[in-house]
């Protein structure tokens, strides 16, 4: 994050800024009117509000990064029961409620730059935290691979390698980060690597008719519509077992 605010300025900070202040501030308020602790210190919805950051337009209104805010954690994560309880990606749905309310807004992001080496610097801060994720755990090897391998595979055979280069920083956000939310993957290991390489696929294919990075988010929501189905076809070993 630290990379994305030196090259993208005061519109990176307004950018994120907002997002990470309207985040925790849902937070709160679903812990008053529900009457529970609000945990922001596990870190689930300060994350929230850096990726939903990360992929919103940086010339978006300050109102409407603060209603996605709104929608990602109060709406999407809170209301489903909170954290490891949602169906969905709450910075996915947050950035998908803004894709059907506004659809003319441009989806020039964060990530998407022009300047070769805030590119560079970018691809290899994520390069670097997805490994530090998967050195710690937190995200199977496979899974990254599984995901990237279809996307770039099949883009470059629809789009070009051009494409590819443009949403390279998206998608290696997508599979470090988005696929390392296991609440809103499948829980077995089959499951998650189908997850991976399906949503791979859709992002792609979905490319074609709309903008690279809202495929790629737009294909992650819809495997998670999914994930119940994966459940129920791959049972974990010891589910099945019982």
């Amino acid at each position: 994050m630290a990379a994305v605010l030196v090259f993208g300025g005061l519109n990176a900070l307004r950018v994120l800024g907002a997002s990470l202040a309207s985040a925790m501030l849902s937070e709160i308020l679903a812990g008053r009117l529900f009457q529970k602790k609000a945990h922001l210190e596990d870190g689930n919805t300060v994350l929230i509000g850096i990726l939903l950051g990360l992929i919103l337009p940086v010339n978006l209104a300050s109102w409407k990064i603060i209603l996605a805010g709104f929608v990602s954690v109060f709406l999407a994560k809170e209301i489903f029961g909170g954290t490891g309880a949602y169906l969905f990606n709450p910075a996915l749905v947050g950035f998908g409620f803004l894709m059907l309310c506004f659809p003319q807004f441009s989806y020039q992001n964060l990530l998407i730059v022009t300047n070769p080496w805030a590119f560079k610097i970018f691809a290899g801060t994520l390069l670097l935290g997805g490994l530090t994720l998967m050195g710690q755990k937190l995200i199977a090897w496979e899974i990254p691979v599984f995901y990237l391998l279809p996307f770039w595979g099949l883009d470059f055979l629809l789009h070009g390698q051009n494409q590819i280069t443009i949403l390279l920083n998206v998608s290696l956000l997508a599979a470090f980060y988005f696929l390392a939310d296991s609440a809103a993957l499948p829980m077995s290991r089959t499951g998650k690597r189908l997850f991976a390489v399906f949503s791979g696929l859709l992002g792609a294919l979905l490319g074609l008719v709309q903008p690279g990075a809202q495929a790629i988010c737009f294909s992650l929501l819809v495997l998670n519509a999914a994930t119940p189905w994966l459940d129920g076809c791959f049972k974990p070993k010891i589910a099945a077992n019982l």
